[in-house]
């Protein structure tokens, strides 16, 4: 399969690659990671099973599209796919690793506040487009088995990764149409052009005017149905929902956001340049992203500094950041068990105290 993939990166960057070193590297919970290393380029490569090219597919969009906005740094798709059992996404190489200065952090912080100021794609009609063009991309709408606008749960068995296979991958050289992007004022709504994940989860996306609407149905509503699949208790899941309007009553801006920003996924390169990479993407209140950031052990000072240079939160922050971090607490016990219905459940006892 290497000798397949190689010649794709060749096709769609007009330069010719061969594998010079391949190296196993870091690549999560969820993928298999390689480093592949040719005489003058090196890139990073996430593997899975086959049947999770759609998750690439729908990684390669998101990227594209930050990438687009021109604010902050994003590791650019190269190429992704197939080769029989297996599916993988191509990545430009970024030496991560380059500390912690403040200056770095303050820079992430208006450079993700930039980002969510910036242009989203325009919302498209799923009866009437079936394909979206993002420069350079030529993206299918999913139509995956138990990820579908119905809000059915999909198999939440973890991946089955299988050993890369040798038969080429079937790739088309991507579409050179320009990123379709809008000015939000003009757009005004939240969701995404199509579904993708939040990890391994199916994050199920629509276009809607309401945040509220969007927010109960697609993100809360959805975590706890794939919840009550697994047995989750949460009782007091009613009266949750039922404050949500008064709870998110401030009527954000529609942001381009990065959907799963914890430490783990942004990084400082060694020339100093904040970067951050492997999104949940979607157009919604910019401060879901702020509230992860705070959720597994925060960012450092400077970069909330940063961000509050450039735009300041809004009043009432503090109370919506635990009914946002919810969602990825839910998640959580979606994907790793029941270590995590205890936490969601103290979590909404706090929600609903407050």
């Amino acid at each position: 399969m290497w000798k397949e993939i190689a010649d794709q990166i060749s096709q769609v960057t007009g330069e010719t690659f061969e594998i010079k070193q391949r190296q196993s590297v870091g690549g999560g919970c969820i993928n298999q990671g390689y480093a592949l290393v040719g005489k003058t380029n090196k890139y990073f490569v996430k593997l899975n099973s086959a049947s999770q090219v759609y998750m690439f597919e729908a990684e390669a969009l998101g990227l594209k599209q930050m990438v687009a906005t021109q604010t902050i740094r994003i590791p650019k798709p190269i190429c992704y796919g197939t080769a029989v059992d297996c599916s993988y996404i191509v990545l430009e190489w970024l030496d991560l690793g380059g500390g912690n200065s403040t200056e770095s952090w303050v820079k992430m912080g208006h450079q993700l506040a930039a980002m969510h100021q910036a242009a989203t794609p325009q919302p498209q009609d799923k009866s009437k487009v079936g394909r979206l063009n993002v420069e350079g991309w030529q993206v299918g709408m999913l139509n995956v088995e138990g990820f579908q606008d119905n809000l059915e749960p999909p198999n939440l068995e973890p991946p089955n990764l299988q050993p890369p296979n040798l038969e080429p991958p079937n790739l088309e050289p991507p579409n050179l149409q320009p990123p379709n992007l809008q000015p939000l004022a003009e757009m005004g709504k939240f969701g995404w052009n199509q579904n993708n994940t939040i990890g391994s989860t199916p994050q199920v996306n629509q276009w809607m005017s309401d945040w509220v609407e969007f927010f109960v149905e697609y993100r809360l509503g959805y975590q706890f149905q794939l919840a009550r699949r697994r047995s989750g208790r949460f009782p007091k899941q009613d009266q949750l929902l039922a404050v949500v309007p008064k709870l998110l009553d401030h009527q954000p801006q529609p942001s381009l956001v990065h959907g799963d920003l914890w430490g783990g996924n942004a990084a400082i390169t060694m020339a100093g340049e904040p970067v951050i990479f492997d999104p949940a993407t979607y157009v919604g209140d910019r401060e879901v992203d702020i509230a992860m950031t705070e959720l597994f052990g925060g960012f450092p000072a400077a970069f909330y500094r940063g961000y509050n240079e450039v735009w300041p939160l809004d009043q009432g922050y503090k109370q919506r950041k635990k009914l946002y971090n919810l969602y990825h607490i839910l998640n959580h016990f979606n994907l790793f068990g029941s270590g995590y219905e205890s936490q969601a459940n103290r979590m909404i006892d706090q929600i609903l105290k407050d």
